[in-house]
């Protein structure tokens, strides 16, 4: 999808951009959002951890978890900053993130488009949904739901 291939780092990328759009919609939503939140994202390091085991790492799982929540931090930290400064450093982040800053821009792009879809859809998502887990993103790739 968008010049990606099937990799741990590439479907962890893609998963970050899907949590972080969710937990930013939920950061504004008071004290049982922030609590589901916390649940939410802790469902998804669970998820990473077990991802990582199912990879084949034994040695040093530790190191790469506090490596891979560094990196969804980092990444969450740069795509609040590109939504505050607007115009294209969305796409500029997700070229940096994703596709670590390699090849021309398009397909950067192309993901900056699904992006903002998915944050207009969670905006218009009552919280309720969202919270009991009644959401469907898009395929990058497609309009199959994922």
């Amino acid at each position: 999808t968008h010049g990606l291939e099937k990799t741990f780092v590439a479907h962890h990328s893609l998963t970050c951009l899907h949590v972080w759009a969710c937990l930013g919609r939920l950061r504004r939503e008071g004290e049982d959002a922030k609590a589901f939140s916390q649940m939410f994202y802790d469902a998804f390091q669970d998820d990473v951890e077990r991802r990582v085991y199912e990879e084949g790492v034994r040695v040093r799982v530790r190191k790469w978890l506090q490596d891979l929540e560094k990196t969804f931090y980092g990444n969450a930290l740069s795509y609040d900053k590109a939504l505050e400064l607007g115009g294209g450093e969305l796409a500029k982040a997700l070229h940096r993130n994703v596709f670590d800053g390699e090849g021309d821009d398009r397909a950067a792009k192309a993901l900056e488009r699904h992006a903002r879809r998915v944050l207009t859809s969670l905006a218009l998502t009552p919280t309720e949904a969202i919270m009991e887990g009644r959401i469907r993103f898009k395929s990058v790739a497609s309009d199959k739901h994922i």
